[in-house]
């Protein structure tokens, strides 16, 4: 009977021991020389290296989920950070005023926090193609400034790429719905444009035969509302002739939204040259209601 109960004491610690390390998952950073190793599992939150100086570097542990909210934000010193295969969530602001150039987001990261990358000195991310982009219903804030270069590792969505302003877009070679020329990004079926780069001069691609002067403009979404944004650096956007057809899809969502606030405060000012001098009426229609919304065409 002993012994039996003995084995039963042996049994139960073990699984106490077992829930126990499973409860008290933690994570842990240690700090030598500028670096900074993020270790143990699940989220990482604390914020004891904000706005340090001493930060050189991050490197973040193989079973490591999440970086909590402002984790490194102000740390402006701090110019290379490694991600783990296994990340899946970055917190608001958690990068925020570092001196980071280049990012690679892993494409196990499913959510971005509001300002998460909100770095001056940023100039190429590679990220993946579908991902849920949060945001603080106080701060409200962009999660990148615009940067030269970004590029989708998998198949991207619309709703993703509206979320990093670039003044070029690469989408993954496996995309099998979208394609990107000179900087922008078409639909595969039809080289329908959808979103063009942050530039002075744009040139639609001679592939494109629709055109939907909805997709000129910028739009990034905030929760399920849509957020009217301009491209405020355009100065020349070049119709090619192979455009036989101008539309204007503005969505009902859009349409709401100038109803609650009115026309979009910001009117942009550029050359708006058209090579097919043979366009329809419905055409010429489209482009006339398009610049009473947003634009001063020159």
């Amino acid at each position: 009977m002993k012994k039996i109960l003995t084995i039963m004491m042996i049994a139960l610690g073990i699984v106490v021991m077992t829930n126990g390390n499973t409860i008290s998952a933690k994570t842990k950073a240690s700090y030598k020389k500028g670096i900074v190793k993020i270790t143990g599992k699940g989220k990482y939150s604390s914020k004891k290296f904000k706005n340090s100086k001493k930060v050189k570097k991050v490197i973040v542990g193989k079973n490591v989920t999440k970086i909590g909210n402002n984790a490194f934000i102000g740390c402006k010193n701090l110019k290379k950070i490694s991600f783990n295969k296994k990340l899946k969530t970055i917190g608001e602001f958690a990068f925020k005023g570092t001196a980071l150039n280049h990012v690679d987001i892993p494409t196990s990261v499913k959510k971005i926090g509001d300002g998460a990358f909100l770095i001056e000195s940023l100039k190429e991310v590679k990220m993946p193609g579908n991902m849920h982009w949060s945001y603080s219903e106080i701060e409200n804030e962009l999660y990148f400034y615009t940067v030269d270069k970004v590029v989708f590792k998998t198949a991207a969505n619309y709703k993703t790429m509206l979320g990093v302003p670039a003044r070029k877009y690469v989408v993954s070679s496996k995309d099998k719905k979208y394609t990107s020329i000179d900087g922008a990004i078409y639909r595969n079926s039809d080289y329908k444009l959808m979103l063009i780069p942050r530039v002075k001069e744009f040139t639609v691609s001679d592939k494109c035969q629709i055109l939907d002067l909805y997709y000129i403009n910028h739009f990034r979404y905030l929760s399920d509302d849509d957020y009217f944004e301009t491209n405020s650096e355009l100065e020349k956007i070049t119709i090619p002739a192979s455009v036989k057809k101008i539309v204007y899809t503005n969505t009902d969502k859009f349409e709401q939204y100038k109803k609650q606030v009115g026309n979009y405060p910001y009117k942009a000012n550029f050359q708006f040259e058209v090579l097919n001098k043979n366009l329809d009426e419905a055409s010429t229609k489209c482009l006339e209601k398009w610049n009473a919304d947003f634009i001063n065409i020159k």
